[in-house]
């Protein structure tokens, strides 16, 4: 009777000590991930951005160096989509501005992004840089410019975004 009992209790204390690893993993995995992960790195662009927003000047143009977090999470220069007759600028729905909520966005993976409010009642717009050079604005200027190799040097050299111009102007 009393061996029963006893092996009983080690079955019990075996289950228990594995749900508590189990359970002390996943405490851990989401500890590191939130530390070392994009909601820290989207946390600190936002606030930056924002307050850069609050200091500057009408007529201010800031560049902003992401290279490290484009190459990181692999944000692409540029995306052409033939088939549907598209271009696009990833970087720009990393990097958002709400004008109604007057709210930085910053979004660097598919879940998740952290807006950051600024007070200044100026316009703000981004843009994309690669060594200080904008990209062509629509699909035909860059096709044109595919086609005239006056951007194949970037889009082979550079397969991520390198920085992002801040432009501030009046409303």
């Amino acid at each position: 009777m009393l061996g029963k009992r006893g092996i009983h209790l080690v079955g019990e204390e075996i289950v228990f000590y594995i749900l508590n690893a189990v359970f002390f993993i996943v405490l851990l995995v989401f500890i590191f991930n939130s530390v070392n992960g994009k909601p820290v790195y989207e946390q600190a662009y936002a606030k930056q951005i924002a307050f850069l927003i609050d200091q500057a000047k009408p007529g201010t143009e800031i560049v902003l160096d992401v290279s490290d977090i484009c190459n990181e999470y692999k944000i692409p220069l540029i995306n052409i989509d033939s088939a549907k007759n598209t271009y696009s600028k990833p970087i720009l729905d990393a990097f958002k501005i709400d004008d109604k909520s007057k709210k930085v966005i910053v979004k660097f993976g598919s879940m998740g992004s952290y807006g950051m409010p600024y007070f200044s009642n100026l316009k703000v717009e981004f843009d994309a840089l690669v060594d200080g050079k904008e990209l062509p604005v629509g699909l035909q200027e860059v096709q044109d410019a595919i086609k005239k190799k006056l951007i194949q040097d970037v889009l082979n050299k550079k397969l991520y975004c390198q920085q992002l111009k801040i432009k501030i102007s009046e409303k």
